[in-house]
């Protein structure tokens, strides 16, 4: 028998007032980043390497085997893209976190949230885009599948895992269904 995983408080969703604070400070290339984090769900260090074509991202390998993907921008997000140079391109997380991600966060006044669960100060970290990603996703009850295939995790059941394909369109619709 294997125990229960508890469930971490390490991470946070950004809240709708941190989002607002984000957008009014989206000029930033580090803010775009993580708003781009939100809108697409992709691990930051997917963001950090992914190839843009157009309005979507190409992720040609990953943390997994189902990090290969395409993933295409939501419509809100894309006037973002312009604000982001990929500047952060192959820069290891420590150095993009004291350099890039914290300042920028604390500039834009949601760096420091207090967990609702736990009631502790915490500090946002970059992979809490995803989490705003999905939770958003299951709050609005949109397609789990199309979700699982946007951030790259492997589907439970064999019907959705090996016989389900999706396509660019299908996704694109559903994605821009999500509505922060």
């Amino acid at each position: 028998k294997i125990a229960k995983q508890e469930k971490s408080t390490l991470h946070y969703k950004y809240t709708a007032d941190e989002i607002a604070k984000l957008w009014a400070a989206a000029d930033s290339p580090a803010i775009a980043f993580v708003l781009l984090t939100i809108y697409t769900g992709m691990r930051p260090s997917e963001l950090m390497h992914a190839e843009l074509q157009g309005d979507t991202f190409i992720i040609r390998q990953g943390k997994t085997q189902n990090a290969a993907r395409i993933v295409p921008v939501h419509p809100d997000a894309v006037p973002l893209l312009q604000h982001v140079p990929f500047v952060f391109k192959d820069r290891d997380r420590s150095t993009f976190i004291e350099s890039y991600f914290a300042p920028a966060l604390i500039s834009a006044g949601c760096y420091e949230y207090t967990h609702p669960v736990t009631g502790q100060m915490q500090k946002h970290k970059p992979h809490d885009g995803r989490h705003t990603f999905a939770s958003r996703w299951r709050e609005l009850q949109l397609d789990d599948g199309i979700r699982a295939y946007i951030q790259g995790h492997t589907q439970k059941d064999i019907g959705s895992r090996v016989y389900t394909h999706y396509d660019l369109d299908v996704i694109r619709a559903e994605l821009s269904r999500l509505v922060y």
